[in-house]
């Protein structure tokens, strides 16, 4: 808008044309005159007229400076660019300005929410100052906005995780900062629930299990959404002192969290019902026994765990006499499934007579047919055994779906619900074996203990069964280890252990009538000896 008017024209007041009025931009009938002070120019409103029409009256309506007066023509200070805000601005909880690229305080005025407290968008405007201009000519208000970011989030909890007993209730306290909504859900309500009041959270147990507890706060106002945190439970049932009186399912829990010692002591009994065949010549029908602590958190291999490693079989809950399973059988080498450890030879020798231990415990046909703690029977089964004969662990599949007329298939289905594969380091390959490589990693469902987790000393296993092995704290705790029939309590009966005898290709570790001054004997596999379970839970 350069040369709107030639000053030159006027030296005082003077009617402005139409044109000059057009140029200028002005809606109203305005007069203009140079004021005393060089590059100021006045524009005027007209308030009365002469009689031949022109102007006498004048009122001043804007003062524009900086009019440069130079040959008859003026400037006015043009302004590029709509300012812009020029840094992040986040949220503090108290109030902030936006500072601005492109601003100058001299060229245009601000107004609006220039200031502002909560996070969000906010709206300004700039309009140029008398004396400036947009490039397009212009001098009208224009809006632009800046905005305040959400501060981040954060959440925490004063615990992370507990165990509870059935109707128990325990709680904990959220600790945010942020403006978000708050929301804590349990992610099995059939084990626990959750209330919430305030920043404290309650927790009430419901039924045995495992469950998630999650805090989250949703994004706010003015903060961020923090990153959700959870609080683990395990419920448990109502614990009794007295073993017999609590659910597997409640031992199994407790068992698994290494407390069992807080509640029970070695020897400690539990009621169990046999029903069911086991190999050829036993049948159980209701058959009441019980079985018992050996040990609480016994070390796998030299590991610790936790774990309780249960032994069969005692008479009676209180006083109970050690006994183990006898088929009233001697012994039998014609392929018959008696509780002696391989059954049968497909030639007729010696060792058909007396049989062979190759394979070791692992490739044994007792373990297979007799205790079920596998599912897969060895590779050769019921024949007489070579060094190649070799066995196979147990699986999942072994405690659902158990061998049928089994040991492990005539425990109650609460008990084998809650038995946890063993792995038992052990002698695997018999055969007069006496070395290290000899032991292998072996998995059980349910087992017999070897000769060292017996017996203080070793006698008749492999030598080196000992260093991956550590004898029962019943056993260590002085408890005789004769046992007597399970059918008659007042006779003792010899019981397999799991360590074939590693001075005899024919042979396995026993606890004979006669051995029981504190060491292992052995006996001839084809014999029927007395069942002594143990597994772990």
């Amino acid at each position: 808008m350069e040369n709107l008017i030639n000053l030159s024209q006027f030296t005082s007041l003077a009617a402005v044309t139409s044109n000059a009025i057009a140029e200028i931009g002005s809606g109203t009938t305005i007069a203009m005159a140079t004021d005393s002070d060089a590059g100021i120019m006045k524009l005027y409103t007209s308030t009365g007229a002469n009689e031949d029409g022109t102007m006498t009256q004048f009122e001043i309506t804007k003062l524009i400076r900086n009019i440069t007066v130079s040959g008859g023509s003026s400037t006015m200070t043009k302004i590029s660019k709509l300012p812009s805000q020029a840094e992040a601005v986040t949220y503090n909880g108290s109030a902030q300005q936006a500072s601005w690229d492109d601003f100058d305080a001299t060229e245009l005025i601000i107004d609006g929410e220039i200031e502002a407290s909560d996070a969000g968008v906010h709206t300004v405007g700039f309009t140029p100052q008398a004396d400036c201009m947009w490039l397009d000519g212009t001098q009208n208000r224009r809006t632009t906005t800046w905005s305040i970011d959400k501060a981040a989030g954060s959440l925490s909890i004063s615990d992370n995780s507990t165990t509870l007993t059935t109707g128990d209730t325990d709680s904990f306290t959220i600790a945010t900062v942020g403006d978000g909504a708050i929301t804590v859900t349990s992610s099995d309500t059939s084990v626990a629930t959750v209330s919430q009041s305030g920043s404290t959270v309650t927790v009430t147990a419901v039924a045995a299990g495992h469950t998630a507890i999650t805090v989250s706060v949703a994004e706010g106002t003015n903060y961020l959404a923090p990153s959700d945190v959870t609080y683990n439970l395990t419920v448990q049932s109502n614990i009794s002192n007295t073993l017999n009186n609590n659910s597997w399912q409640t031992i199994s829990e407790i068992s698994q969290a290494g407390d069992g010692d807080l509640y029970w002591d070695v020897g400690d009994a539990k009621e169990i019902i046999l029903n069911g065949q086991i190999g050829d010549c036993f049948t159980a029908t209701n058959l009441s026994l019980c079985v018992f602590i050996l040990d609480f958190n016994h070390p796998m291999n030299g590991v610790a765990e936790n774990n309780i490693i249960w032994g069969g079989f005692k008479s009676a809950l209180i006083d109970g006499t050690d006994v183990s399973l006898i088929d009233g059988q001697t012994s039998g080498i014609d392929g018959q499934l008696y509780f002696n450890f391989n059954h049968t030879s497909t030639t007729v020798t010696y060792s058909v007579i007396y049989g062979k231990n190759c394979g070791g415990w692992r490739g044994s046909d007792l373990r297979y047919d007799i205790l079920g703690a596998t599912s897969t029977q060895p590779s050769e089964y019921n024949i007489e055994k070579t060094a190649s004969c070799v066995g196979y662990d147990a699986t999942a599949a072994t405690l659902t779906n158990p061998v049928a007329n089994t040991l492990l298939s005539a425990l109650p289905a609460d008990l084998r619900n809650v038995i946890r594969l063993w792995t038992r380091w052990i002698d695997a390959t018999g055969n007069k074996s006496n070395t290290d490589a000899g032991i292998q990693a072996t998995v059980d469902a349910i087992t017999l203990l070897a000769e060292s987790e017996i017996f203080a000393s070793r006698n008749k296993a492999n030598q080196y069964e000992q260093n991956h092995q550590t004898q029962m704290a019943y056993y260590a705790n002085g408890n005789s280890i004769t046992r007597y029939k399970h059918n008659d309590v007042n006779t003792a009966a010899a019981w397999w252990t799991a360590s074939p005898d590693s001075s005899s290709s024919s042979m396995w570790c026993s606890v004979s009538v006669q051995y029981n001054a504190g060491k292992a004997g052995t006996a001839f596999q084809k014999a029927s000896y007395g069942l002594a379970p143990a597994f772990k839970t």
